[in-house]
Parts: C-alpha cells; structure tokens; sequence
C-alpha cells in the first residue's frame, strides 16, 4: 500500500479503492494523494473525499466500478426514491445491514432474486453468506454511494425522513443511469452498445399490487416491483447462481476435517488452524478485502496436507536444512494436486505453491523476489514459520520461543526471507495483543470530536496504548457506532456543533442499558460546566491542550485499575464475542487446548452451555434440547457472548463424541440444512 494511505493508525477506510482507481487510471497520483490527505484530516473515507474535492462525479465513479465489478449501480438521487417494503426489511435485520452496510431494494419473484444494494466495493463475496440467511434462491448486490447506503438504512430501518437531505444537497450526480453486466464471462460490456440503461421505473415509489410470494421459505413481500430490463440482441442473462457455504462456513468444515488429519502428529495437532487464524489476520491488517482473506486462510489450512515425514517444511526450515529444501522441492505441489477436483480459488493455490520462494529471490520454484512473490505466498510464509517457532519445541531453537523471541527472529531475516513490510504488521499485532490482554475484554473505545486535527491525535496514542479507537465527529454518527457496536469508554469533546457533550450522555441514558465510561476532552473549563459534568457521571473532566500522551495515560490506567478490582467485582476464566469467534472455532479451541469447565453462550436473549472435561465434549443444553443435538442447534449462532467458567464441571460423559467428530458431524447439518434452503 502506498505510505501516504497509511499512517500508525491504520489504512484509511477506502484506500484501498483509491489505488484500484489509481492502477486503473481512472485518477492521476495528484488525485490520489490529495484525496488521501483530505480524507485523513477530515475522517472519512477515501471515495467520499475524492467526491467532495470535486476530483470526480459519482456517476462516473460508480459507472467505472460497476463496470469494472460486472454489476449495477444506483446512483445517490434514485436511491433517495426508493421505498422498502417493511416485509423486505424482516429478510435482513438491520444489525446486519449496518455490519456489511448493505439494504434490501427488490424482489423478483419469478427468479426468487433478492436485490441489495451495498456500499462497500469489496463486499460481493456476502451475497452467498445472505442467500443462506435469507433463504431465497439467489441474492444479487448492487453498487452505490457507501454514504449513500448508510442514509438508506436509517430511512428504511429507523425511519429518519431526512437522511438523504445532506448527500441531495451535495450531490453532483446526473439523473440515475445504471451501467450493467449481463455476461459475467464478459468483459463486462455489450458487444454493440457497451452497456444499457435499467429503469425501476414508478413501482419503486408507487408499487402496483401484487400476489404473494409461493415460496414458503420466508413470508410473503408485498409491495415490491422489478421492472426487468430487456437485453439487447445477443446478450444472455446468466443462470442463477446456486447457493452454498459462506467463507466462514467452508473454513470451519475444512478446519474440522484438517484437525482430523493433524490427529497423529504430536506437537504439531493443530498447527494448520493457529496458521490460518495468523495468517488472515495479517492479511486483514494489510486491508486485504474478505474474498483474499479467506483464500490466504484457505491455503493456510491446506498448507501441509501431503507433506509426509518427519520434517516440518516451514519457510526457515526449507531456507537453512538441504533436507528439508530436497523434501519440499518435491512435495510442494501436494496439497494442490490432492485437492485438484475441489476447483481451490487460484489465490489459494499460488499461496501454497510458492510458499517457499524468498524476498531476496533464491527460493523456489521460480526464484522470484520482492513483490513478484503473490502476497498470500509471503503471509502463508511468515505465519507458519513464526507459529512454528512460538508452539513447537521441534523447531530449530529445540524449544518453544515466546512471541518476542519469535519475532525476533522473523525480524533477522526480513529482506531475506520474509517481506520486512508483513514482519512489521506481525510486530505491530504482537503489541497490539500484548497492551489488549492488559485492558482485557474493555478495550473498544469511541472518541467523538469535530476537531479532526485533535480526534486523529488522540486516536493515533489510544490505538498505542491497546484500545480498538472509533472516531465520530457529531452527535448522530456517535450514537450510530454505538448502536452497532457499544463501547467501554468514550471520549468526548463538550462542544459538538448543534448539540453538545451533556446531549450525548442523555441519547446514551434513553438507550437503556449500563452507560459507558465517559470522559470529557475539552476547550471548554468553566467551573459550572466541569460541575454539571461531574455530577452527571463523567469520570474525568480533561481539558485542552492536555496532550493526547496524557489523556491516553489516564485512560489506560482507569482500565486498568477496573480490570484488576477484586474477583467478585468482575467474572474469571475466558469469554469473548461470536462475532469475532465463531462457535465451531471455540469448540476446536478449547478442545485442543484439552480445557475443563462449562462455556455458557448468551445471543439474542437465548441462552445455552457445553460442558468440557479435559478436552471432550460431555454434555450440552441448548432451548430444550440436549447432548449432541444442543450442540448441532448452537453451531448456527453468529451474534452473542460465550464464557467459559473452569469451575463448573460435569462429571459423566453423555455426549461420547470428540469435539472433532461433534463439529464435523454439526457442518455436516449445516451443509444440509443451506441445500434443502436453497
């Protein structure tokens, strides 16, 4: 990535996409750099700021995307025209619009097509992932204003008549013409005319009546209309797309069967899942989009599979043992020749073929260097080496390394070895890690201030000190965060445009719930103000130009000092969120980890537990059900809280199935279950 797109704290959102639109040459450098600055100071994303500079329309930007994507697009003026059906919103709750910042818009049903539109450009490979949730035969995504989309979300889910009125005032969009792709094999352009124009025509805010749906999968969509377009001579419409596993589904299938295979291998059982989990890690701090994350994951669980012997083929093991180098020229290719008939995604495969290959380009096969070696090659690289040397006491150092250690060693051989750009990501998770595990699970903070200047300060020390920072410049978009993610600790300036600090604290009041902690960061310091605040709750009452070191300082410390309050004042033992880790992948966790105790899971007011004895599965209860068949049911569960409680045991065994054999015998369901949906 260029420098200027990233800084301490972080790619800026859309980066991304600018330089697609750089490579394309759809934006000269000058652009590029003066959208990357403005969208640094002011916060927001890259597209935005190339809008606002006047650098580009957004017919034309999302013309070439569309293009360039194969899909449609809907500019901002039509879709501030659009009316969704409340019917069409039940399909896709709004926790999971706002997540993927997607929104319904259509339904066809003689094609069973649910159309969304979604605002972020690498999002395509979520239309699978909502085929499932939705269980209609096939889900297309539509290309629009990221902006654009969020204004949709709040008009249709929150019902905000206004939310457009900002983006309509600053539009210089023409009257809506959607470019489309009918032939994805294409080069995505008509033969004659290059594209062709689609019409919702007047169903969109006036829709005819119509029958329900048959299909009995969800409820009937009333009120909904597709004005189909019709194609020009000698273009085809592609079949329907059938659905299947999401990314996330087909990791954990391959994990479990993986797990399986790693069975005998002693020390290294387990090995490929600690790898993938690093290796897309990394790929996400690099801003990689979901699609490439889950192809460097892919290849990394399938990275040994068919390397037999004794020898561990790591990158530095191959780089300094002959035998090892012997052993890999030939096996190299195993994994993708045993899978050939899985049509593995091409990322993948060149991941794993040239896992081998070294930055100063005496590697393998091909002796390529630098950054001819595809991307996934030189993650998959570093991650199985460093796993290898901070896991395994058969590494070249005869013992386990701590995490220190072992980047220490990937750092000696960077520029030779390893890409020294993915050491320094490897560097900065490691202490990244290292300062959350002292905040524990209070780390994500929200930092709110119109002064862009001070907010991106302040957040470049806090994400230093551990905490997940998000910044939000007026009272509407913090409240919005907050919403879709609550926070621990807040930072908020007092003076915020229209509205005000004391404004913010009562919006939190009428959320419900227990209140963050707040702080106030302000100019403001007049006695009746720091009065009022304090009486209102504020913790600290800091004022500027209080530097952001000290701010942060005070803080970390207050975290701290609540993390290490007595065990009645706070839970033991490990817990965390399922959206950050799936079930399966804490079932396979734990049961590696050979954990004992009962691991209680909370979502959407649902609650369930499975109890660990040394590894194995013994028991499980889930709304009714138990044993085995609580644990299939709980495999779905995306959204919620687990915890894991060592001191609550269950002594018989009623479940008598490893954690292995439960998670590939509950992907098997679900596998069944997302077909007879389909």
């Amino acid at each position: 990535m260029d420098p200027i797109g990233r800084g301490d704290i972080g790619p800026i959102p859309g980066i991304k996409l600018l330089e697609r639109l750089l490579a394309d040459g759809f934006i000269a450098r000058e652009q590029y750099e003066r959208a990357a600055i403005y969208a640094r100071r002011r916060s927001i994303r890259a597209e935005e700021a190339l809008l606002e500079l006047g650098e580009t329309e957004e017919a034309a930007l999302l013309g070439h995307l569309a293009t360039r994507l194969r899909t449609q697009f809907v500019s901002t003026e039509k879709l501030a025209q659009v009316k969704v059906a409340p019917a069409l919103l039940k399909l896709i709750p709004q926790r999971v619009a706002e997540r993927f910042v997607i929104c319904p818009v259509l339904y066809d049903r003689t094609s069973a097509t649910l159309s969304v539109v979604a605002g972020e450009i690498d999002a395509y490979d979520i239309e699978k992932e909502l085929a499932l949730l939705t269980k209609v035969r096939r889900v297309r995504v539509l290309l629009a204003r990221y902006n654009a989309v969020l204004a949709l979300i709040r008009k249709s889910y929150a019902e905000e008549t206004d939310a457009f009125r900002t983006l309509l005032e600053s539009a210089r969009a023409e009257a809506s013409r959607m470019k489309v792709d009918l032939d994805y094999k294409s080069d995505g352009r008509h033969p004659e005319t290059g594209s062709f124009g689609l019409d919702f025509g007047p169903g969109l805010d006036d829709p005819p009546a119509s029958r329900p749906i048959t299909a009995t999968a969800f409820e009937p969509v009333h009120g909904v209309s597709v004005v189909a377009p019709t194609p020009t001579a000698g273009s085809e419409p592609p079949a329907p797309r059938e659905t299947g596993h999401s990314h996330e589904a087909q990791l954990e299938l391959v994990n479990v069967l993986v797990a399986l295979l790693e069975q005998d291998r002693g020390e290294l059982r387990g090995h490929s899942a600690q790898v993938a989990r690093l290796s897309k890690e990394l790929a996400r701090l690099d801003g990689l989009n979901e699609q490439a994350r889950h192809a460097i994951a892919l290849a990394a669980n399938l990275h040994d599979i068919g390397k037999t012997g004794s020898y561990h083929l790591t990158a530095m093991n191959v780089a300094r043992y002959e035998g090892h180098r012997t052993r890999a020229e030939r096996s190299r290719s195993a994994p993708v020749k045993l899978l050939s008939a899985a049509e593995l995604p091409s990322e993948t495969c060149l991941a794993i073929e040239h896992m081998y290959e070294r930055f100063d380009g005496t590697g393998f096969p091909d002796a390529l260097s630098g950054e001819e070696i595809p991307l996934g090659a030189r993650i998959l690289a570093l991650s199985d080496t460093f796993i290898d040397l901070t896991t395994s006491d058969k590494n070249p150092y005869r013992r386990k390394l701590t995490e220190e250690e072992g980047l220490s060693v990937c750092q000696e051989l960077a520029g030779s070895l390893f890409d020294p750009r993915l050491v320094e990501l490897l560097k900065r998770k490691i202490v990244s890690d290292r300062a959350r595990r002292r905040l524990g699970d209070r780390s994500d903070l929200l930092v709110i201030d119109s002064d862009a200047e001070d907010a991106t300060l302040l957040e470049l020390r806090l994400v230093e000190q551990g905490f997940h920072v998000r910044v939000a410049s007026d009272l509407e978009t913090a409240l919005r965060l907050h919403r879709m993610r609550p926070a621990h600790f807040i930072v908020s300036e007092v003076e915020l445009g229209q509205h005000d600090g004391f404004d913010f604290l009562s919006s939190l009041d009428a959320l419900g719930g227990e209140r963050p902690v707040v702080f106030f960061h302000t100019r403001v310091n007049d006695r009746e103000t720091i009065t009022r605040a304090l009486e209102a709750g504020v913790v600290d009452f800091i004022v500027k130009p209080t530097s952001p070191e000290v701010v942060a300082a005070k803080i970390e410390r207050y975290a701290l000092q609540t993390r290490s309050r007595p065990a009645t004042a706070r839970m033991r033992g490990v817990q965390g969120s399922l959206s950050e880790m799936s079930l399966p992948e804490v079932i396979q966790i734990f049961g590696n980890g050979r954990k004992t105790g009962r691991l209680a899971i909370t979502s959407e007011g649902k609650h369930g537990e499975v109890f660990f004895n040394e590894g194995m599965v013994y028991d499980a209860a889930y709304e009714g059900l138990e044993g085995a068949e609580a644990v299939y049911a709980m495999l779905s569960l995306v959204d919620g809280e687990f915890f894991l409680d060592p001191s609550v045991t269950r002594e018989e065994n009623r479940i008598g199935m490893s954690a292995e054999g439960l998670l590939l015998e509950g992907m098997r369901r679900l596998d069944e279950a997302a077909r007879d949906g389909a």
